[in-house]
């Protein structure tokens, strides 16, 4: 009987503990609802006891409940057709609802050309991401690369603090998301699960401004050869 009720009792704090978490993601609770009903079956078939089917009959009714639940409410949250392009590219992985969170720490804005996003060395209080237009990313005075949509701006330093290493200003009018650093961590604070997607994305996106970067430089170095 006592070795019964450990179980039970052991049982009932995991159920608490996998349930109640407020950043479980939908498949982690569909995986539950899935283990809760083999176990159920499981137990009614060896006949494990009262106990242990309570246990694994309340896992998978809850987890069910919250898969359903978190589906019916993702299908009701509402995104703009440049936050679904925003989503699409770099947050696919996240369900809806929670990326309906990460885009409301931030705001969607309009920007003339000449409009500076972030000066080299001064603190990186902000990450951007242009939907449209143009932004021109220069070191030391000097241009090193332009950069169209679909990219992120100050993700290098935003998460991890200090300083930006190069100046990206406007280029032509643009259409761009911006969020403070300090709504950035309280969300990753919320969800910590979701700080390697969002850094997959920043590093993904990185590589991608690289190399189009260094095909600006092969073009560059060819049309010098050119012209000689």
């Amino acid at each position: 009987m006592v070795f019964t009720m450990a179980n039970l009792l052991f049982g009932s704090a995991l159920l608490l503990a996998l349930t109640s978490i407020p950043r479980t993601t939908l498949y982690l609770r569909g995986a539950l609802a899935v283990v809760g009903a083999a176990g159920l079956a499981y137990v009614i078939l060896h006949g494990r006891g009262f106990g242990a089917a309570m246990v694994c009959g309340a896992l998978m009714t809850i987890s069910a409940a919250k898969t359903l639940f978190s589906i019916n409410w993702g299908s009701k949250v509402r995104l703009s057709a440049e936050e679904v392009a925003m989503v699409e590219r770099c947050f696919s992985s996240i369900p809806r609802t929670t990326v309906r969170h990460l885009l409301d720490q931030g705001l969607w804005m309009s920007g003339k050309a000449g409009e500076s996003l972030l000066q080299e060395g001064a603190p990186a209080t902000h990450l951007f991401y242009l939907s449209e237009g143009e932004v021109s990313v220069s070191s030391g005075g000097r241009e090193l690369a332009t950069s169209g949509p679909g990219h992120f701006f100050g993700e290098i330093t935003v998460l991890a603090g200090g300083p930006a290493t190069a100046s990206v200003s406007l280029k032509t009018p643009a259409r761009f998301w911006c969020a403070t650093a300090d709504s950035l961590h309280s969300f990753l604070a919320l969800y910590p699960d979701y700080r390697a997607i969002l850094e997959a994305a920043f590093a993904g996106d990185l590589r991608d401004k690289l190399r189009l970067a260094n095909q600006r430089m092969v073009s560059m170095e060819a049309a010098l050869h050119a012209a000689v």
